[in-house]
């Protein structure tokens, strides 16, 4: 018996919503992408010959479908809280983009109005299903570098960016935009159970007013250390992904993950 499609619909047709969600959805076996929703006109009318679906200029107007089951939400990050609360009035299964949503209070409003209606709520984290990373937790998880301690993970790269990420008014800032991948990967090895939290946020060469550059070092209760560093504004590029275990290490450079270690009962 052919299982049903899900019904699903895109606020949000900026690069992310395209690109990634709406190519995707187009050709899903198990999604139906019937319904977009833009302010602009002309994104619009490019949906509706590119994927035969429907499309909105107001999100409220493409929640009113009575056919739609789900909705992923691919707008600006302060959006996210209101566009989720009234899809789940709705009765609708949320798929957002990360970050979650602009406050900590934010995020918890939309959990708990899932919980109350019942509704899978989701956050789009593409970093923690990479090939790359699945390899590192499969080592990790092995034993062989033994009990990891330390966990660093960084971007590096010079831009001067401009678009509505690089605005604190929207939600942007490189902590919300790279670090929700960063610390997301940070936290499945190191666990989540933090102690304490140390942060510096500085913009030295965006041309928005949000940061641009970084630093993230924290420590759980079992006192293993997680690090992120994220420089939009950085003329080198000194590491990528980096694991220290009582028994050796791993560590991402250039595509290629590399693994050293050493067996107990090798040591004199």
């Amino acid at each position: 018996m052919k299982s049903k499609r899900i019904r699903i619909g895109v606020v949000g047709l900026g690069r992310i919503g395209w690109s990634f969600h709406c190519q995707t959805l187009a050709r899903h076996r198990d999604f139906e992408l019937v319904a977009v929703a833009d302010t602009d006109p002309a994104r619009r009318r490019e949906a509706e010959e590119t994927f035969g679906c429907a499309a909105f200029a107001r999100y409220e107007q493409m929640l009113e479908r009575a056919d739609l089951e789900a909705v992923v939400i691919a707008s600006p990050t302060h959006l996210h809280k209101d566009m989720a609360l009234s899809a789940l009035r709705r009765g609708l299964h949320v798929y957002l983009e990360k970050p979650m949503a602009a406050t900590y209070a934010d995020a918890q409003a939309i959990v708990r109005a899932a919980r109350r209606r019942g509704r899978v709520l989701s956050v789009y984290q593409p970093h923690r299903a990479a090939a790359y990373f699945r390899q590192v937790l499969q080592i990790i998880r092995s034993g062989r570098i033994g009990t990891v301690y330390h966990f660093r993970r960084g971007g590096f790269r010079y831009v001067r960016r401009d678009d509505w990420q690089s605005l604190r008014r929207f939600g942007g800032g490189m902590l919300n935009n790279y670090g929700a991948h960063s610390l997301d990967q940070a936290l499945q090895v190191t666990g989540y159970d933090v102690r304490r939290v140390f942060c510096q946020l500085r913009r030295v060469a965006s041309l928005g007013d949000a940061e641009d550059v970084v630093k993230v070092v924290y420590e759980t209760r079992k006192g293993v250390l997680g690090e992120v560093d994220i420089n939009q504004a950085s003329a080198i590029s000194p590491y990528e992904l980096e694991v220290y275990g009582t028994r050796g290490a791993v560590w991402l450079e250039k595509d290629r993950i590399h693994c050293r270690s050493f067996s107990p009962a090798d040591l004199k």
